[in-house]
């Protein structure tokens, strides 16, 4: 800042910096404001965005209704695996149990039915058969029991003897009892292949329940995961932008008190003195000097003689030759008498 004036100069520079400081304080806020207008219409459109798609994934669950945990599970399981899915197999499994035992009492029954006519045969049947009839695995045992003691007496004794008499009659109460126990027996497989039948249809009616929730769930699981994903990434894109947001509105307040321009110190005038320079000053007093001279020799003679026609040779009064006009003085004369002037020493 060049200025004749110190202290104008000084107060032209505060000036400028307070003037320059103003500006780029209003560029900051408005530039803020810019930014916080675009984050506030970012948020505006992100919390939408995120409310319709949470429509759309709140639609879906209900759609589910109450095996939405299930679909969560099997949505988040990388396996696939899932509590629906163990319960099928359990399903399947004691559906499997049932029919096995559904084939063990059909062998049963019919081998009952065939002892109920011939009741020897009883003796050659498997335990494993007889394992869920234990009144008749005792007759069994009795009934061999006896065949083996009348066995025995036959050997010593003839037909006739009491003892062997006695103990083809124990036979013969064995087999009597063995006819109606086989009876009983019969009723009751009958019954057990009832129970199994009906117990079985249920089974098959839950797991089609089951597979059918499963085919569901399947097909709604496409379309969950990817709304899930989508609410998830509408979710983040907000907390982006709110973030974002909050950071702005921090910058603007923080804005007004720290400025990008810092005054280092007070304005200062250089060490020169005020005024024109050296060259200057010296010209003026060159050109002072030569028109004082000029003026002094000018003033002290003002006016010169006119010039005067010299006389002819002939002296007949015929015109001559001019005469050179009367100077008060030749040139040189004038410089010494400017030298002796005062100035000049």
């Amino acid at each position: 800042m060049r200025q004749p004036d110190r202290h104008r100069a000084m107060a032209l520079a505060t000036a400028i910096a307070d003037q320059l400081q103003a500006r780029f304080q209003e560029l900051r806020n408005a530039k803020a404001r810019s930014m916080i207008d675009e984050l506030t219409n970012a948020v505006q459109l992100a919390r939408q965005d995120l409310a319709r798609s949470t429509a759309r994934l709140a639609e879906i669950e209900n759609q589910v209704g109450s095996d939405l945990a299930e679909l969560r599970m099997l949505n988040e399981s990388m396996s696939g695996e899932s509590a629906l899915r163990r319960m099928v197999v359990e399903v399947e499994n004691q559906a499997r149990q049932l029919r096995l035992s559904q084939k063990t009492n059909r062998q049963l029954l019919d081998l009952l039915r065939q002892c109920r006519s011939a009741p020897d045969r009883l003796v050659a049947t498997p335990n494993r058969l007889l394992g869920s009839q234990p009144a008749l695995r005792q007759l069994k045992e009795g009934l061999v029991a006896a065949q083996l003691s009348t066995s025995e007496l036959l050997g010593r004794y003839t037909e006739e003897h009491p003892l062997v008499q006695a103990a083809r009659e124990g036979e013969r109460q064995i087999k009597a009892n063995l006819h109606r126990e086989l009876d009983h027996a019969v009723e009751g497989v009958e019954i057990d292949l009832q129970l199994d039948a009906e117990r079985l249809a249920m089974l098959d009616q839950r797991r089609a329940e089951l597979e059918a929730k499963l085919r569901r769930l399947a097909r709604l699981r496409a379309a969950y995961a990817n709304q899930l994903a989508e609410t998830r990434n509408r979710t983040q894109l907000l907390e982006q932008a709110e973030q974002k947001l909050a950071e702005a509105r921090m910058s603007q307040a923080t804005a007004k008190a720290a400025s990008l321009i810092g005054r280092l110190d007070d304005p200062e005038t250089g060490a020169n003195p005020v005024g024109p320079s050296r060259l200057a000053i010296l010209l003026v007093g060159v050109t002072g000097g030569l028109i004082s001279g000029f003026g002094l020799v000018f003033l002290r003679h003002p006016y010169a003689k006119p010039a005067t026609m010299a006389p002819g040779p002939e002296g007949n009064g015929q015109p001559g030759t001019a005469a050179p006009p009367a100077v008060p003085g030749t040139v040189k004369k004038a410089f010494v008498e400017l030298e002796s002037l005062p100035e000049w020493n």
